[in-house]
């Protein structure tokens, strides 16, 4: 084999920080949003139809008209987040990082204008479940999956007070100024650990010369055991009005305490599922079930009762009131953001948003359009998705117990053509979804790999089986045993509709002549890990290119048995997929296990050496399948994450 070409140290540390990288493949839009965690959504307080929400490890400033911006300076996938009350700030928290020993999950602290961090605080371990600025925006706190919570100021970026290794993770947080006997500002924090209500009393003591929190609980009525999930804070009319905290339950009760003499006032039973999300409006408080419900409620004291309600898809993991235009925005663990108007005629649902919501594990677009491909999740469920406007136009049901595999566009006839673990094809319409046609045994074992040529359909078993299908019946029309272990990847060739070339675990690349229904080429490598994905050229001597599990990238001649060149990664990541730009040659995309996405490019049609031109970053997760659009101006990568990245390619050619 011949020596690797793009392995220079010097330029992988270039490709990580330098701007020539960064600048050719930009992240122009994330489709996504999980709902996993709470409270990850948020409105801006001051521009209308401004949210902020987290995906993967970006935080995505999105506005009406579907233009987003991103925060760039997580590492892990984010956890939790809050905009400050004139939209200034944002703080976002994530899982703890991979990359740190401790596994440290990072504060960081944005200034919304300029899109840069402030401050970015450490101490938190695990992950972060909570931050919250206070009213006026002069301190920040956070809580950890670790017990921890920390109280930071936003002038100085000092840690002003910290609690460590409490009994449980703090569950909701509640900021509130009150009157201040000095000439700095007073606070209570009302905070709900588990079963517990608190109040942490935040004050400067001049004899200290700094902030002292001193924490107290609440008065329980006896036998009153619950969990607590989620908290509100209702805003009295005048100064003698009693102020409440409202409280949601784990059984799905509203608890209602009054705060002056934290005191508990009343419960109600609400919904199933518990209460998962809740925030204030200037007509109510919101309340979001685990079933899906949203309740208004109007009232006071021991006094409440469901003014309106809508039912909606999945349970509500977070709210915010959009107070610019009106409207409430909510998110769902089934991957939507809804858009939700409150007036006279009660709360209607407007726009919504829809999101993967499980891994997803495979991407490929119609030949026939650079805006439209499908996706399919390890669940079973393919989309399809326009990029003119990010919307999925279409989602299959999913199958019990079957699992998804992969899959392939087939724009010849506007189908999606899937593999599935019970090892069944199946094949749907593009724009309905509906099951066309199914395969039920393709294979004894999982279905690893699909292929559509304009001259049959061709699929790769789990024991290493290679079969051939007739487009119109489905009868199999030739089966291939070269293989000794599963067949990872197949495609037909690029200039000749009768050879089909295939990779698989057992470290073998082979080319078929399907009119003489006999191999004629195989490839070989011993050592290292085995190939994972299959993609050729359209230019050149038309090579294959395979990617292995130990990062390596090769170069295959499908006339000559030796490896005509190499693409060794120093990083030695397992590679998930692997796509040569379709239009022109030039270009070698791959994803990786470690988030990443790389490109490489040829030096010439007639060359095999290469040189690394761009990384991009932006899953929190494996990234697991890439797909060039056919007119080569974009990528999107799909990944472990849920998470969809379509990104821009503004290579110069010349360069």
């Amino acid at each position: 084999m011949p020596p690797p070409y793009g392995d220079d140290d010097a330029e992988a540390s270039e490709a990580k920080s330098g701007d020539r990288f960064t600048e050719a493949l930009e992240l122009e839009h994330v489709i996504g949003f999980t709902g996993k965690h709470a409270s990850t959504l948020r409105c801006h307080p001051t521009l209308d139809n401004v949210v902020l929400f987290g995906m993967g490890c970006n935080v995505v400033v999105q506005k009406a008209d579907e233009e987003q911006e991103f925060l760039y300076g997580h590492d892990e996938e984010i956890t939790a987040l809050d905009v400050s009350s004139t939209g200034a700030f944002a703080a976002t928290g994530q899982n703890g990082s991979s990359s740190n020993p401790n596994r440290d999950a990072v504060v960081i602290i944005w200034n919304l204008d300029t899109k840069r961090d402030v401050y970015q605080f450490y101490g938190i371990r695990g992950s972060v479940t909570s931050v919250a600025f206070s009213p006026d925006e002069l301190f920040v706190v956070a809580t950890g999956s670790d017990g921890s919570f920390y109280v930071w100021d936003m002038q100085t970026g000092e840690v002003v007070a910290k609690l460590l290794k409490c009994p449980s993770p703090y569950t909701s947080i509640e900021w509130n100024s009150v009157p201040s006997n000095n000439s700095r500002p007073e606070y209570q924090l009302l905070c709900t650990m588990g079963k517990k209500v608190l109040v942490h009393r935040f004050s400067y003591s001049i004899a200290m010369s700094q902030y002292k929190m001193v924490v107290e609980a609440f008065k329980m009525p006896a036998g009153l055991i619950r969990k607590y999930t989620c908290s509100a804070l209702t805003k009295p009319a005048d100064a003698t009005t009693p102020q409440n905290l409202i409280l949601g339950t784990s059984i799905g009760e509203l608890h209602v305490y009054q705060v002056n003499t934290e005191v508990y006032r009343a419960s109600m039973r609400l919904c199933s599922g518990g209460i998962t999300a809740m925030c204030r409006g200037p007509d109510g408080i919101y309340i979001g079930g685990g079933d899906g419900t949203l309740r208004r409620m109007v009232g006071a004291q021991a006094s409440w009762e469901e003014a309106d309600s809508v039912q909606l898809n999945g349970s509500v993991t977070s709210l915010s009131f959009q107070s610019s235009g009106g409207t409430i925005r909510a998110g769902t663990n089934d991957g939507k953001i809804y858009t939700i108007a409150s007036g006279e005629e009660g709360m209607v649902i407007g726009t919504v948003i829809q999101s993967e919501i499980d891994s997803v594990i495979a991407v490929s677009f119609s030949s026939k359009s650079s805006e439209r491909f499908a996706t399919m999740t390890q669940s079973g469920i393919v989309r399809t998705w326009n990029l003119g406007d990010y919307a999925a136009t279409m989602q299959t049901k999913s199958f019990s117990r079957d699992r998804g595999t992969c899959m392939v566009y087939d724009s010849g006839v506007d189908q999606i053509i899937t593999g599935w673990s019970s090892g069944c094809v199946r094949a749907f319409s593009d724009a309905t979804g509906e099951l066309l046609w199914e395969i039920p045994r393709a294979h004894k074992g999982a279905v690893r790999s699909v292929a559509s040529t304009p001259l049959f359909y061709a699929t790769g078993g789990e024991q290493g089986t290679l079969r051939l299908w007739s487009r119109s019946s489905r009868m199999m029309l030739a089966e291939f045993s070269d293989h000794k272990r599963a067949v990872t990847s197949i495609v037909g060739d690029v200039s000749a509709e009768h050879l089909l070339h295939s990779c698989g675990q057992d470290k073998a690349v082979f080319t078929y002549d399907l009119k003489r229904e006999r191999r004629i080429m195989g490839h070989y490598v011993t050592g290292g890990g085995y190939f994972n994905a299959l993609s050729q050229r359209r230019n050149g001597e038309f090579e294959l290119v395979t990617a292995s599990t130990d990062g390596s990238i090769v170069v295959w001649d499908p006339e000559i048995a030796d490896a005509v060149g190499e693409i060794q990664d120093s990083n030695q990541i397992k590679i998930n997929c692997v796509a040569v730009s379709p239009k022109t040659g030039k270009y070698v995309a791959v994803c990786t296990e470690d988030m990443q996405i790389k490109v490489w490019q040829f030096a010439s049609p007639r060359s095999v050496e290469v040189k690394l031109v761009a990384i991009g970053v932006g899953h929190s997760g494996a990234v697991n399948a890439l797909a060039w659009t056919p007119d080569e101006k974009q990528i999107v990568s799909a990944g472990s994450d849920s998470c969809l990245c379509v990104w821009s390619w503004f290579h110069d050619d010349d360069e």
